[in-house]
């Protein structure tokens, strides 16, 4: 008789083992298979942001040595995003300029409190110019979103995007112009003059603040985003663009090539690198970055708890089932049956289960992994954001609170990969618990064996 048959014939017949090891079997393959889900789903994830929300590096002021600028306030010039722009590998590219304005005509919105605020910056809030307002870091995270109208293109002239809520403050609709005025009451503003803008409203965007904002220049609902001729005007810079100064400028690369790539040539090009920082978008939206990693972490851990938990598990009570089994194990190799055929029969039996408990598992953790899915993420977001939080004081405008954006949903869902992978994982762990719990019987000789049972 064949092993195999053997292995078949032990667990029809002892049902209740059988059924016992299935237990375990499926128990242990929801939990493997569940953190399998996870990670390839996390994974999928991920790669979708590494195309949108991480795409490209940002050229900025490297804040070690540029520490006095005002609210995070830009030097970049348009030689060196020019300069970076040579590259062959760069796609696309957006930059950024800010204006800080007087909405003299209009109403802005404040806070509840603002004892504190000067009566100089009361009107005031910051016109944020683009060149291409769809791909800017704050639509692009999802932090605004454009909810009518249309985005800021290459040519635009006096046409800004407003809030939904600084619209409906203002009666102001799509075609409506704006009043604007260079404050120069703030330090950035101190030796330029006073210009007035009137542009038109072509796009309405939505959007709220995560956090508590310090001042009404942080919140969301005072964003103006405009053309860069516009700001451009407004901050007294020539026409022409030669001294425009951008807070920062963000280089999105071409299919098949990499954001290193474009760093590479742009290190090889004469700029101030004691004065700049080219960053990957990747790094600048920390907390989201942060909890991939965490995510892909807490995978591992739910994958290698639940393999060494199977595999100790399987192993006790491969022993204690053994020991009833030692009369068998001495009949079988009294008549001559190897060790060898005797260990493949052991493993045998399990594998049997265990392709019934694939199939279970695959429906127990259908149930499940969305659950752990939600909470390995919201564990993940939870530690990110701490971390960060520690490390760095972050405001509550916009631009900056993109540091804190966070991942808010991960679909979990089991693919075939992930069902192969645990049909792998396991094989090799039923093999190991089989062997470590045969070692004492398949070291006895039948004689040894049978002289227990006399």
């Amino acid at each position: 008789m064949s092993y195999f048959k053997r292995a078949w014939l032990y667990i029809t017949r002892k049902k209740v083992k059988t059924l016992l090891m299935l237990l375990v079997l499926v128990f242990m393959s929801t939990a493997i298979l569940s953190g399998l889900a996870v990670k390839t789903s996390m994974r999928k994830s991920a790669e979708k942001l590494e195309r949108t929300l991480f795409a490209g590096v940002t050229l900025q002021n490297d804040i070690r040595y540029t520490s006095d600028q005002g609210r995070g306030l830009g030097t970049v010039t348009n030689d060196d995003i020019n300069k970076v722009l040579q590259s062959k590998h760069v796609k696309d590219h957006v930059k950024r300029m800010i204006a800080t304005v007087d909405f003299k005509d209009g109403e802005l919105k404040h806070l509840e409190d603002e004892s504190q605020t000067k009566p100089t910056v009361k009107k005031a809030t910051d016109v944020v110019g683009v060149n291409k307002s769809e791909i800017e870091g704050k639509f692009r995270s999802g932090a605004l979103k454009l909810i009518k109208g249309r985005h800021i293109t290459e040519g635009d002239k006096n046409k800004v995007l407003i809030h939904e809520d600084l619209a409906k403050r203002n009666n102001l609709k799509l075609g409506d112009k704006l009043k604007l005025t260079t404050n120069t009451a703030v330090v950035e503003n101190e030796n330029k003059a006073k210009k007035t803008a009137r542009p038109e409203i072509v796009g309405i965007f939505s959007g709220k603040n995560t956090k508590t904002p310090a001042s009404h220049l942080e919140l969301y609902e005072n964003i103006i985003i405009g053309d860069l001729g516009m700001t451009r005007a407004l901050n007294s810079y020539r026409s022409n663009g030669k001294d425009d100064v951008y807070n920062d400028a963000s280089f999105f690369a071409k299919q098949g090539s990499n954001t290193q790539s474009i760093i590479n040539d742009a290190q090889k090009k004469d700029i101030d690198w004691q004065k700049y920082q080219m960053i990957k978008n990747g790094s600048y939206f920390a907390v989201a970055n942060s909890m991939i990693n965490g995510i892909y972490k807490l995978s591992n851990t739910i994958l290698g708890s639940s393999i060494v938990i199977m595999i100790i598990l399987l192993t006790l009570i491969l022993l204690m089932w053994m020991k009833e089994r030692k009369k068998e194990l001495a009949i079988l190799m009294s008549l001559g049956i190897s060790k060898g055929k005797l260990l493949m029969q052991y493993i045998s039996e399990l594998l049997m289960v265990f392709v019934v408990g694939i199939g279970v598992s695959v429906l127990t953790t259908k149930a499940v992994v969305q659950r752990v899915g939600d909470h390995v993420l919201q564990k993940a977001q939870s530690s990110s954001t701490a971390d960060l939080a520690g490390q760095v004081n972050v405001g509550a405008d916009a631009d900056t609170s993109v540091l804190s954006k966070t991942i808010d949903h991960l679909t979990v869902s089991i693919q075939k990969m992930d069902v192969a992978y645990l049909a792998l994982i396991g094989i090799a762990v039923i093999v190991i618990a089989v062997v470590l719990a045969s070692i004492p019987m398949l070291k006895s000789k039948p004689k040894q064996l049978l002289s227990e049972f006399e």
